[in-house]
């Protein structure tokens, strides 16, 4: 999950391929970490227009899904929060 003051976010750790979908609170990128080729989902959430409360709720449940293990619930794997990307 990437959080950009402007709804992109420096994702140097991966490659975007192309876009999946688009919701309320974001984008959705299917993408290739480098270094391993890994496939993965990359999520990016603008910070503008959210409240403080709104980003610390974010920062909670993404701390409680980095340690969820079941086969049902897609693994997060990394969060950066990004101030800005042109």
């Amino acid at each position: 999950i990437f959080v950009g003051s402007n709804g992109a976010a420096e994702m140097n750790s991966y490659h975007v391929l192309s876009p999946v979908g688009e919701g309320s609170f974001g984008r959705v990128y299917k993408g290739r970490r480098k270094g391993t080729g890994m496939v993965v989902a990359l999520k990016v959430m603008p910070k503008l227009g959210r409240s403080q409360n709104d980003l610390q709720m974010l920062k909670k449940e993404t701390e409680i899904m980095r340690d969820l293990r079941h086969p049902n619930i897609v693994q997060l794997f990394d969060r950066n929060a990004a101030v800005h990307v042109p």
